[in-house]
């Protein structure tokens, strides 16, 4: 007989490795839950709420996922296949941590909310996508077309973003601590409140970008370029290492 924990409450527990075929969770709580490498073929997680849980490895093949929330799950070598039944954002999902998106063209793409922990994305046109709160954290978007998209609150620490195309993008409250923008056109972003501490922003064109109340404590803004409609506390130009282009 098929395991039932539909509607319970089982946040961050430990499933490793478990043999849950065919089990029920929908509208279960699972928040946080480990799954690594648990068997979940043909299991019922309609509904259930994945915020946070790690799927890595876990088998999903035939599984039922519809309208389950997959907010910040770990996907990476899950496995699904053409009959598990899972919307079509966190299928992208899946594909881009697995498959990898290197030049692929996202454009427009929903990807909020989802965990993109160490993807390549180098050259993918991610221009106008949804990336509110994404987990980036150290992946590749070295040469990206990201221009007008949506990164509010998303963690790019340790991110590369060489020679990146940020203009028009907003990056308000988001977490760019240590991350490699070197390069980087973010001509009229929006970084009001963005963590910028030790990233590289050497030769970044700034120019009109916000940058009210970001945080650039040690930063490199050495070659940037800014303007008279750069927003941005001046004290950070006189601490910066090396000199900005500056408009001013």
């Amino acid at each position: 007989m098929s395991l039932d924990f539909s509607g319970q409450n089982l946040q961050r527990c430990f499933f490793k490795d478990q043999n849950l075929a065919g089990a029920n969770f929908s509208y279960a709580d699972i928040q946080g839950a480990n799954f690594t490498n648990a068997m979940l073929t043909g299991a019922n997680l309609c509904s259930a709420n994945l915020c946070g849980a790690n799927l890595c490895g876990a088998d999903l093949t035939d599984a039922d996922l519809t309208d389950a929330d997959l907010i910040d799950v770990y996907l990476r070598n899950a496995k699904i296949n053409e009959s598990t039944k899972i919307d079509s954002k966190w299928r992208l999902a899946w594909e881009i941590v697995n498959q990898g998106s290197e030049g692929q063209n996202l454009s427009g793409a929903d990807l909020s909310g989802v965990n993109l922990y160490r993807v390549n994305l180098c050259r993918a046109d991610l221009s106008n996508a949804n990336l509110v709160g994404t987990d980036l954290y150290n992946a590749d978007l070295s040469s990206a077309n990201l221009s007008d998209a949506n990164l509010s609150g998303a963690n790019l620490i340790d991110a590369d973003l060489y020679n990146a195309n940020l203009s028009g993008a907003n990056l308000s409250d988001a977490d760019l601590s240590n991350t490699n923008l070197r390069n980087v056109d973010l001509i009229d972003a929006n970084l009001i409140d963005a963590n910028l501490s030790g990233a590289d922003l050497s030769y970044a064109d700034l120019r009109n970008a916000y940058l009210i109340d970001a945080n650039l404590i040690d930063a490199n803004l050495h070659g940037a370029k800014i303007n008279e409609s750069t927003k941005i506390d001046r004290k950070w130009l006189m601490s910066s290492s090396g000199d900005c282009q500056s408009g001013i």
